[in-house]
């Protein structure tokens, strides 16, 4: 692709970066720049230190790399011996060539946890530089305006994300997989345990990924939240005899957002319900308090 048609790459790059380091994981000083030579392929490499390196104690060299061709790797080097010096293994993060930010963090803070999560292989196989189209250079260009090269994180370092608990398989302090009443590829529906006075039972939807807010959010994950949240709102008006049906979505802290995940909810409305005037219920609903609402939406929907 001629040097004209290729966009820059160092706003995605530091969205990553700064991404990574809200979430603990540093990089060395000296190499955090991301300035790319255009004539060349747009590639990078990070070495880590601090907790991100020290988890693989026995690595001489831990890092980051991405590049249009391959996407995100671990870059892991291992002192072999006096007389058989250094092995290079290389971990593919399998996130495509431009996951969002916290995709990327996601992956790396899941090694991190759990070195033995790696899998050392031939990255995929790369795409020659003529191949990557121009829906690359666009979400490339996008970071240049918008999203994470822009706009600060607020999740704590080492968030334990309630919401990415339930995508995994797992559960939260609040909610197990037995609340979960609709799951798509990309998105998952639960009862709130959040109840508002006149609007008890509404449903949360959620990406699967980890994406902070709407910010961060890549279109195949926001198409996967907006058909689910479709579903819901349908399901709701159909099971909960109710008169109408309302959709918020939150971000940041001014926003009134308070889980570092993004979200929506989808609300029972009644007439003269008065929700926009009203507080949520002090505490949290139980399981057993949610279980006629989990009971409705999961019959309508065949889980």
């Amino acid at each position: 692709m001629p040097s004209h048609d290729r966009t820059d790459a160092a706003p995605y790059l530091r969205a990553v970066r700064d991404a990574l380091a809200a979430h603990g994981v540093e990089i060395e000083p000296y190499a955090t720049r991301v300035d790319l030579d255009p004539e060349r392929e747009r590639a990078l490499s990070w070495p880590l230190t601090g907790e991100a390196a020290w988890a693989f104690d026995d690595a001489y060299g831990v890092s980051l790399s991405w590049s249009e061709t391959r996407g995100w790797c671990l870059d892991v080097t291992h002192e072999l011996g006096a007389t058989r010096g250094y092995g290079h293994y290389v971990h593919d993060l399998r996130l495509g060539l431009l996951p969002a930010p916290g995709e990327v963090v996601a992956a790396v803070r899941a090694l991190v946890d759990d070195p033995g999560g790696l899998n050392y292989r031939e990255p995929v196989r790369p795409r020659r530089p003529e191949q990557l189209d121009a829906a690359f250079e666009w979400a490339l260009l996008g970071y240049h305006f918008q999203g994470a090269a822009r706009y600060p994180s607020h999740e704590p370092p080492h968030y334990a994300c309630p919401f990415c608990a339930l995508a995994g398989g797992g559960r939260n302090a609040l909610t197990g997989q037995g609340e979960i009443v609709r799951r798509t590829p990309g998105a998952l529906a639960f009862v709130s345990p959040r109840w508002w006075p006149n609007n008890r039972g509404h449903v949360l939807v959620v990406p699967t990924g980890h994406h902070e807010n709407i910010y961060d959010l890549p279109t195949d994950a926001g198409h996967a939240v907006a058909d689910l949240v479709r579903e819901v709102a349908v399901a709701v008006r159909s099971t909960y005899d109710c008169d109408g049906v309302s959709t918020r979505q939150h971000n940041e802290p001014a926003g009134n957002q308070d889980v570092w995940h993004l979200h929506v909810h989808v609300f029972p409305r009644y007439d003269g319900d008065g929700l926009y005037a009203s507080r949520p219920l002090p505490g949290y609903a139980t399981v057993e308090e949610r279980r006629p609402y989990t009971e409705r939406l999961t019959e309508y929907f065949g889980v």
